[in-house]
């Protein structure tokens, strides 16, 4: 499994755990589908799991989750993080690397320095 597959198929197992009647039944097919499409959402892993409980609270009765409710789940959470100061600065951080190791593939950075845009 992909680790996108198991992060997805520990999202699908928490949700049916907390609100059975409104997830998809784990399964290798779900979680591969899933992992998919949670991939696709910019936020760091840590994310989901408190994704899964703030939907779980706040929008099952609405039915069945899809994809774009964990999407909109995970965005509140991350929207809820960057109030908390240490976690923003964690936030801050991955993003730094992330722009660091972009701007590394594109030539940006050679030998250790950032190189001007010319």
């Amino acid at each position: 499994m992909t680790d996108w597959a198991l992060l997805a198929a520990n999202v699908l197992e928490k949700g049916a755990t907390l609100v059975p009647d409104k997830f998809p039944p784990p399964s290798p097919q779900a979680a591969h589908a899933w992992g998919e499409a949670l991939s696709q959402v910019p936020v760091p892993v840590e994310v989901w799991p408190e994704a899964v409980t703030w939907w779980a609270l706040n929008r099952s009765k609405w039915g069945k989750v899809t994809p774009q409710d964990m999407k909109e789940a995970a965005l509140a959470v991350l929207s809820k993080w960057e109030q908390d100061p240490r976690k923003r600065a964690e936030l801050e951080r991955r993003r730094e690397l992330r722009r660091d190791e972009r701007d590394r593939r594109i030539g940006l950075i050679a030998n250790g320095e950032r190189r001007a845009l010319e």
